[in-house]
């Protein structure tokens, strides 16, 4: 009975990131719209849950994503697809802790793979954008929003999900150290 009920939580907490990520890109403001809230709470998941089932959510995602695109049906999915495993390889090898610039590492590491993949996407099926200096423009807000919405949300998450927490690893370290 737990485990349905965490299934069930899980996926509407899934389903409303979805759907929040629809609807900041079109009812936010102007440097806010480009803030990649599906990202951000990917990455925060994947810090939360510490398990490779975050690369099958976030296929998952980026397929239903991928149906209100206008790109070549493939490009979205695939890029933010890879761009995930990439991020899980690196957290589970590289970046391992859960610090604040941990976080933001890793935030920024994944949105940079997620837009150069989804680059090189656009440049394989002829659909370059016409303007690489705005493109540009828009990928630097882009980064800044969403490292910013990670950071800012994994700072409040942290007081209430005991996955997040390092105090636990940090005293067992200093104890050690002593």
């Amino acid at each position: 009975m737990r485990r349905a009920i965490l299934l069930l939580g899980g996926s509407l907490a899934v389903l409303a990131l979805f759907f929040l990520h629809l609807g900041f890109a079109y009812i936010l403001p102007h440097p806010y719209q480009f803030a990649n809230v599906l990202l951000a709470g990917l990455v925060l998941m994947l810090m939360a849950t510490n398990s490779g089932k975050i690369v099958w959510i976030a296929a998952a995602l980026y397929w239903c994503l991928e149906l209100y695109t206008v790109t070549e049906f493939g490009v979205v999915f695939m890029s933010g697809t890879l761009s995930m495993l990439a991020t899980y390889w690196l957290y589970r090898s590289l970046i391992t802790n859960r610090t604040l610039p941990a976080v933001a590492a890793l935030a920024a590491t994944s949105l940079i793979g997620y837009r150069v993949s989804y680059t090189i996407g656009l440049l394989i099926v002829d659909q370059a954008p016409a303007d690489w200096g705005a493109y540009a423009i828009t990928l630097g807000w882009e980064l800044f929003m969403t490292v910013s919405l990670t950071t800012i949300l994994f700072v409040i998450l942290r007081r209430w999900l005991r996955s997040l927490r390092t105090d636990r690893a940090t005293r067992s370290i200093n104890w050690y150290v002593r």
